[in-house]
């Protein structure tokens, strides 16, 4: 099953987030960040549902494609609809005071604000089990989260009695991965994939057609070798600058981790990982650091 549907429940969730915000806005920067300090998990999962339950039924078949040769099933009123959802993602983001000069550009970022996510999972395998029980003693007890709560360390913590997690933190916990400047995510494979799937246009292609692209490719992959070894410094990067800024200050960030919990600071080590997972850095970062590629 490809990522069709899991892209398209992001856009529609977006797209959901978007409509929540137009709603409480009032023109005002204020009522922007309110809004977004005020969202609960409880939010979130009413817009994932109702995301998911506008997912259309081709879609869905679509999916399939890869494993199922269903030549019949054709791709097209997606490319359409994609399209559609840009228009009116622009309009929406136009609504919004803080947004109204926004183009398509923009918009795009927007879509893909994740592909190049460098992950959050930060905690070492035995800070993982810590940090769990301790947001479990600091919720609110008039709060509907003890489901979840119980789920998350049956699933993916502690297990439960005689039983270990089915996915223990050891297999998704990438904390040595992020002081060892290692991938956390298989991110740059998909983003590849997606990259190759729209040079060879069609999602059943002949052997010749897979050659050709695949050429074609290659020889693009050379051209930025010779350019590499002949010194140029004006090659596009692979991950944009933004996202290698943001894994660069939450790396800096898990490298004080022993100083956060020497102080009994894991709340505000937690919301500074959170402070550079956003998909925009402010303007200023990038005024900053607009010598980062050269110097590197």
């Amino acid at each position: 099953m490809d990522q069709g549907v899991i892209e398209n429940l992001k856009r529609l969730y977006r797209k959901q987030l978007l409509r929540h915000l137009l709603l409480s806005e009032d023109q005002s920067v204020q009522s922007v960040l309110d809004f977004y300090r005020k969202m609960t998990l409880k939010d979130c999962c009413y817009m994932i549902a109702d995301s998911w339950s506008s997912i259309k039924q081709f879609t869905l078949r679509n999916s399939w494609n890869n494993i199922l040769d269903h030549r019949q099933l054709n791709a097209t009123p997606g490319l359409s609809d994609a399209g559609e959802e840009m228009e009116e993602l622009l309009e929406a983001l136009k609504a919004v005071s803080l947004s109204g000069e926004c183009e398509n550009a923009d918009v795009e970022i927007r879509l893909a604000c994740d592909s190049d996510d460098p992950g959050f999972q930060i905690l070492d395998d035995d800070e993982v089990v810590e940090s769990i029980l301790n947001v479990e003693d600091e919720m609110d007890e008039d709060l509907d989260e003890d489901d979840l709560i119980d789920y998350v360390e049956r699933t993916y913590v502690t297990g439960r009695r005689g039983r270990p997690p089915i996915f223990p933190p050891e297999v998704w916990n990438v904390y040595r991965a992020t002081l060892n400047d290692q991938h956390r995510t298989n991110n740059a494979v998909e983003g590849w994939h997606n990259k190759f799937q729209k040079l060879m246009v069609v999602h059943h292609p002949s052997i010749w057609k897979f050659i050709e692209v695949l050429k074609d490719e290659q020889e693009d992959n050379e051209q930025v070798i010779t350019q590499i070894l002949g010194g140029h410094r004006q090659i596009r990067p692979s991950v944009p600058r933004r996202y290698l800024l943001s894994q660069m200050r939450i790396v800096e960030v898990v490298r004080n981790y022993a100083t956060y919990k020497a102080n009994s600071q894991m709340d505000v080590y937690l919301k500074a990982i959170a402070c550079h997972l956003k998909y925009n850095p402010p303007e200023q970062d990038d005024e900053e650091h607009q010598d980062y590629n050269r110097s590197t």
